[in-house]
């Protein structure tokens, strides 16, 4: 039991760390005052998801999905200079298969994403990025219409170094994979 609350404890601190894109199309290149504005964050869910780790040095391998429930948050996209923040909140429902047997988990989310509480934005064919400093999140905009926009990014993390942070267990490596949506409305 304390091997899945290290791996499920874990996969959240990594998953809010990373990020990387693959490039889905739509129709119309989206512009910069397209994205301007307020946004209430209207969904968010998490397909695909795979995690494997070493945990005392034995392998476990889990699958995972997740999606978001009572939002009350926004996303603001401001111009000159083209800054990024969120406020507010949601409800993170997530859901691991270990074995045979499912684990679930609910908690108050109250950034996009934890280590962007505020960033900078641009755009680039239909490919938002947002940066600080030390950090970089790319999402390609799926889909567009003037008052939704919805994002797509993939995690995919290996940490290959020992992690003695987490319950009292060592873990050797850790491998996360998922397909991460966002729909924004106005």
């Amino acid at each position: 039991k304390m091997k899945k609350t290290a791996l499920f404890s874990l996969f959240f601190i990594l998953l809010s760390m990373v990020a990387c894109t693959n490039n889905d199309a739509i129709a119309e290149p989206v512009t910069q005052n397209d994205i301007s504005g307020i946004w209430d964050v209207s969904e968010f869910y998490i397909d695909n998801g795979t995690a494997s780790a070493y945990i005392d040095g034995q392998l476990i391998t889990t699958s995972y999905s997740a999606y978001g429930s009572d939002f009350n948050m926004t996303a603001q996209f401001d111009e000159n200079p083209n800054n990024f923040s969120t406020s507010g909140y949601f409800t993170f429902n997530g859901t691991f298969s270990y074995v045979n047997e499912q684990i679930t988990s609910e908690e108050i989310v109250d950034f996009i994403p934890e280590y962007l509480p505020s960033a900078s934005w641009s755009l680039q064919e239909n490919t938002l990025s947002l940066s600080t400093q030390d950090e970089q999140l790319t999402a390609d905009i799926i889909y567009f219409e003037n008052d939704t926009l919805r994002l797509k990014t993939t995690a995919t993390e290996s940490v290959l170094q020992q992690i003695d942070s987490i319950s009292n267990h060592q873990v050797d490596s850790l491998r996360i994979n998922a397909n991460i949506y966002l729909t924004l409305t106005k």
